[in-house]
């Protein structure tokens, strides 16, 4: 014997709405979505200032903020004010077009094409190499803390449906 009930949420005043109204909600999530970037985008900016990946490592200090006593990857700032987000359809992109970002977010092996080394200048030292090892140093990702303001964002963007 099975026994089934059956309810059709538009016969319900109250708790029809609340449910028409989540529904609508989760219809359009572009505004939660732009929420989500926006975070991101600035999560991406902080890391920049903590020096630190998004599984909460701390980068490789590089030779030249040793050099100079400053910090890895903000000599001009440029890599840092080019993250950008953009939202299409169900999709959130943050990310850079600057040409060394990957370098940096994956790490490197420079070797000379052409030539037998590799020659240049670190201060008033001439280097020759075969090759230049550049340690990834993740500045693009989501950390522990973003999955959870994600998870927040999202929440109070439905159950603001219910209000």
């Amino acid at each position: 014997m099975s026994v089934r009930l059956r309810v059709d949420v538009s016969q319900l005043t109250r708790a029809g709405r609340a449910v028409n109204a989540l529904l609508a909600r989760g219809e359009n999530m572009r505004p939660v979505m732009e929420d989500i970037a926006a975070h991101l985008e600035e999560s991406t900016r902080e890391r920049f200032e903590t020096q630190r990946a998004p599984d909460g490592t701390p980068w490789m200090p590089s030779g030249r903020a040793l050099r100079q006593a400053g910090t890895t990857l903000t000599r001009d700032g440029h890599l840092n004010d080019d993250i950008t987000r953009r939202v299409t359809g169900r999709r959130i992109d943050v990310g850079t077009n600057m040409i060394y970002a990957a370098t940096h977010q994956f790490g490197a092996t420079i070797r000379p094409k052409t030539a037998k080394a590799l020659a240049f200048r670190i201060g008033s030292d001439f280097i020759m190499t075969q090759k230049v090892e550049i340690p990834a140093r993740p500045f693009l990702g989501i950390s522990a803390a973003d999955e959870d303001a994600i998870g927040d964002l999202v929440n109070d963007y439905l159950t603001g449906a219910l209000q």
